[in-house]
């Protein structure tokens, strides 16, 4: 049952027991639940495929692009050292990501101004003035 769901896209591994995924795969398969997987797989290998595509687009939305997929794997794979430098910090992970990012783009803004010179500086912050904008 999981490979019939999950080949539409649907992460069955958010499912916790057995249960809610005979209830999930009745849902978007529109079929009586069955009181075990194996009796629910062979009811939803019965169905021809193109009505088991047809349901599971009905009712779990469009196949996401596996890139996509993959790329939001990857993505939650690289925020775990930041929650938990954030747990030893006893921060909010969301809190730790901005200020990071002020730091980052504060650093990024030193090191252009040591690369232009006072004269470049000083046109910069005078075009910026005139225009009603303030950088630091």
């Amino acid at each position: 049952m999981e490979a019939f769901l999950g080949a539409r896209g649907m992460r069955t591994s958010d499912i916790a027991t057995t249960e809610e995924l005979i209830q999930t795969a009745a849902g978007v398969f529109e079929i009586p639940a069955e009181t075990t997987c194996l009796k629910m797989a062979d009811a939803i290998a019965a169905m021809p495929k193109s009505q088991r595509r047809r349901l599971a687009r009905k009712n779990i939305g469009p196949m996401q692009n596996r890139r996509d997929s993959k790329a939001r794997s990857q993505a939650l794979k690289a925020q775990a050292p930041l929650k938990a430098l954030a747990a030893e910090l006893h921060v909010n992970p969301d809190e730790l990501r901005e200020a990071l990012r002020a730091f980052v783009n504060r650093k990024k803004a030193i090191a252009d101004c040591q690369t232009k010179t006072l004269p470049q500086r000083a046109a910069e912050a005078e075009r910026n003035w005139r225009n009603g904008q303030t950088k630091s």
